[in-house]
């Protein structure tokens, strides 16, 4: 068990099937990029909303709020529609597939802020661009903007998971402390 003190840096997840983040990997194949570091396919996530530093406590009550959203809303379908980069306004990070996703999303992500999101935190985006990052550049990338349409399979996400994220010299490395099924 965690000590009380322990804090966790927190965000919401959804991950696509193995077969479907391969896929959206495989469609930048061709591409022409800038140094970068690919990410794993098994990696491969929608950040729903990040929660930041939270105390191990908080855990168990976030999932229970995961679980009750995840029954209100109900799985969701997701198309992937567009190679991307980001951010759109400044100098581009990474490459993402940008997703077109069922009607629930929408309310699912606006639920999720409703209840998770506490006064002072960072406020989230007033909507969600949803979209899998497949690749992340390297610090002094001279990256070009990528905008490509992509043709692939639609998928069903079946859970929202808690995901622990811990920063390291490599890169971030994620851990699931919690899930709950649509």
């Amino acid at each position: 068990m965690a000590e009380t003190s322990e804090k966790f840096r927190l965000f919401v997840a959804m991950y696509p099937p193995a077969d479907a983040a391969r896929e959206m990997i495989r469609a930048m194949s061709d591409l022409r990029l800038a140094p970068n570091r690919p990410v794993a396919p098994d990696h491969v996530h929608l950040t729903a909303v990040f929660l930041g530093d939270r105390p191990a406590a908080d855990v168990e009550p976030i999932v229970r709020t995961l679980r009750l959203a995840a029954r209100s809303n109900g799985p969701v379908t997701m198309t992937p529609t567009r190679l991307i980069t980001l951010p759109e306004r400044h100098e581009p990070r990474l490459v993402a597939m940008e997703v077109e996703a069922s009607p629930n999303l929408p309310d699912l992500y606006a639920q999720l802020v409703s209840e998770l999101i506490r006064p002072g935190d960072k406020p989230p985006r007033g909507s969600l661009l949803p979209h899998f990052t497949l690749c992340r550049y390297a610090r002094d990338a001279k990256a070009r903007r990528v905008e490509r349409p992509a043709s692939l399979p639609s998928f069903e996400v079946d859970r929202l998971r808690l995901m622990r994220s811990t920063l390291r010299p490599e890169g971030a490395e994620h851990t699931e402390v919690g899930s709950a099924l649509f």
